[in-house]
């Protein structure tokens, strides 16, 4: 295989010699066979922006996402266009939602600063992310996509890419919901949670019956910190962008493990799954419509898309594709007190 991977590259490169900067040799595996794609190079590099547009772009998607996020922490419309008029009377309102606001716009941000980071590592160079708002209250952003704007150089190097944005997003975000749930049990809670939204989530539901247990059991709803909401809030995102679609982490991971073919299949699979879930779920719904629309496409393929991922490579792969089995799936078990409390004395 080690040869056979070798004599591939050398043929790349003679071809890719004799067509010049004009054309871009990409090597894929289709139907289990080694072809070689032939494009003209502005089809693989992605020239649609220039860099100042891209800047704009990026800017506005940036700033309409921080006024749905604010807003998701509990700032009214009608306080947005009392500020854009200068009437200051209601920062009060922004003050209270900074907490959350941070928390959750710090967990998207760790999210593209690790795609970033390792596309440094691998060489590959990415576009600012485009963030997009989200009109369900309580995520206020959906997230954001991040192009590569020249085909990676090989499959592993696309697994650890696309992986690692939701992996490190995940952690910042689990931080949160750590951090939230230990002030909403020392009592400085201030956000209302019906207790039944913690059996949306098998992590954060257990995590919920294990430290809160005694509460869940015995109440319908619960003051909570806003952070452990920011920080759940930026836990689900980053497992959608997990979920082994198109364009999105999850889907370029697949592309990178199980090759296109699998990958489209897996796209298509997931797809007749979220219209089925929309008919009665307004998240499935909303993101539904929202990876149609912008991340259908399938993944980039690599310029080396013969040779398959390290077990490293495919680890941290796998990894990612958990994430949403572990936070998206409900929790099965009925919310009750685990731990005795432990009598005053």
């Amino acid at each position: 295989m080690v040869s056979s991977l070798k004599a591939e590259s050398a043929n790349k490169s003679v071809l890719q010699d004799a067509f010049g900067d004009k054309y871009t040799l990409v090597l894929s595996r289709m139907d289990e066979v080694n072809t070689a794609i032939i494009l003209p190079t502005y089809a693989v590099v992605d020239n649609n922006l220039s860099s100042t547009n891209e800047v704009v772009v990026a800017g506005l998607c940036a700033a309409a996402t921080l006024v749905t996020v604010l807003g998701a922490n509990g700032v009214p419309t009608e306080s947005f266009v009392q500020l854009f008029r200068g009437d200051f009377s209601n920062t009060n309102q922004f003050a209270a939602a900074l907490p959350g606001s941070v928390a959750f716009l710090s967990a998207l941000g760790a999210h593209e600063a690790a795609h970033r980071f390792v596309a440094k590592q691998t060489g590959d160079q990415v576009s600012l992310p485009l963030l997009f708002p989200s009109p369900l209250g309580t995520l206020g952003s959906f997230g954001g996509i991040t192009r590569i704007k020249s085909p990676a150089a090989n499959r592993g190097a696309l697994c650890k890419l696309a992986a690692w944005g939701p992996l490190a997003g995940a952690a910042v975000s689990m931080a949160f919901v750590l951090t939230g749930i230990a002030l909403t049990m020392a009592g400085q809670g201030s956000t209302e949670v019906q207790t039944s939204a913690f059996k949306d989530s098998f992590l954060v539901g257990g995590l919920g019956q294990l430290l809160l247990g005694s509460e869940l059991a015995a109440k319908d709803s619960i003051q909570v910190h806003p952070v452990l909401v920011a920080g759940w809030s930026a836990l689900i995102v980053n497992c959608l962008n997990a979920v082994p679609i198109g364009e999105l982490d999850g889907g370029r991971v697949a592309f990178a493990i199980w090759g296109p073919r699998n990958a489209q299949r897996i796209t298509a699979a997931l797809f007749i799954l979220l219209g089925i879930c929309s008919t009665f779920d307004a998240l499935s719904l909303w993101w539904g419509a929202f990876t149609f629309i912008l991340a259908r496409a399938q993944a980039q393929p690599p310029r080396e898309g013969i040779s398959e991922p390290t077990n490293a490579e495919r680890a941290v792969g796998l990894a990612a594709l958990a994430l949403p089995l572990l936070v998206l799936l409900p929790y099965p078990i009925p919310l009750k007190a685990i731990i005795p409390e432990i009598p005053d004395f």
